[in-house]
């Protein structure tokens, strides 16, 4: 007998504040040392429009402080 198995994906982001880069270059992008590209901003740009074009995709980010950021800008 077969057991039916339902798999959920939840898409989520983690950026941890002021680890690689200041936390200013981290939500815009400004990496002067090339080890990332985009920045917090850019997700949320992108993830909010994706959000608003199919309510029924839900996303999670654990840092606030970004998202107070971008909320207030």
């Amino acid at each position: 007998m077969s057991t039916k198995k339902v798999v959920h994906l939840f898409p989520h982001s983690h950026t941890d504040e002021g680890w690689v880069s200041t936390t200013d270059d981290f939500y815009t992008g400004n990496d002067k040392d090339g080890i990332y590209i985009g920045g917090v901003k850019d997700i949320f740009d992108t993830t909010i429009t994706e959000l608003l074009a199919n309510p029924n995709r839900t996303f999670a980010f654990s840092e606030m402080k970004y998202f107070k950021r971008w909320y207030d800008d």
